[in-house]
């Protein structure tokens, strides 16, 4: 009972503006037995007003919490950082992550630090991840393997929005749900009318409720023309 009065009240904080009383308190729940209420932590101190560098010390020690959603809420959280400690910590979380829906987090979240940090170039990190890209860990998991189309996108290689469209072709429904979120965060205006067309074809395949609900919003964030759905 008390557990989930913790978890409610973290979760009831997500809609209001954090004080540092409520970040206080979120800071102690990362120590919390439950993990789901790590896991709200997290989420609430990553995006707080009072997020620290004390806190990314505090993530960082999360990176070998027992529990896949707690690490992959911590990668993400760190995806903003612009502390080239954190990258390097994400870069060797893809190698020791054993879960495959974490490690496409940790991908996705070293990406993003990656370009928050540099001002550059990316031909060292898309060497890094063409040659992850060979590797079994990587080549077992459509999730994993989905995150380094999408790290090369944002490193703008050609040919990684096709490579990123192409697993709207895959038999699992959340990696099609992961395809569409993961071009609603990356993609850039010159592709969004390739993407819409891709889209709007898939469509006709009447693919299952969850994955038309991500189209739906995809259109409506990207399109501004009425697009039928039925």
């Amino acid at each position: 009972m008390l557990v989930n009065r913790i978890l409610d009240k973290l979760i009831l904080m997500k809609d209001k503006k954090l004080t540092e009383d409520d970040v206080d308190f979120a800071r102690r729940c990362l120590s919390d037995k439950e993990p789901l209420v790590r896991s709200e932590a997290v989420g609430l101190i990553c995006s707080s007003d009072f997020f620290n560098e004390k806190d990314i010390e505090r993530l960082l020690t999360l990176f070998d919490d027992d529990e896949m959603t707690v690490r992959a809420e911590v990668y993400d959280g760190l995806s903003e950082c612009t502390n080239e400690i954190v990258s390097e910590k994400l870069k060797n979380a893809v190698y020791s992550e054993k879960d495959d829906i974490a490690r496409s987090y940790a991908i996705e979240a070293w990406t993003d630090t990656i370009i928050n940090i540099s001002a550059g170039t990316f031909d060292k990190e898309i060497n890094f991840i063409r040659s992850i890209q060979n590797f079994d860990f990587i080549q077992q998991s459509e999730y994993s393997r989905l995150a380094c189309e999408c790290a090369l996108y944002s490193f703008k290689v050609k040919g990684a929005l096709q490579g990123m469209l192409s697993f709207l072709e895959s038999e699992d429904y959340h990696i099609q749900c992961s395809v569409i979120n993961s071009l609603m965060r990356i993609l850039r205006k010159d592709d969004v009318s390739e993407t819409s067309r891709v889209l709007s074809e898939f469509l006709n395949k009447h693919p299952c409720k969850a994955v038309k609900g991500c189209i739906e919003e995809f259109f409506s964030e990207f399109v501004s023309e009425n697009t039928d759905f039925n």
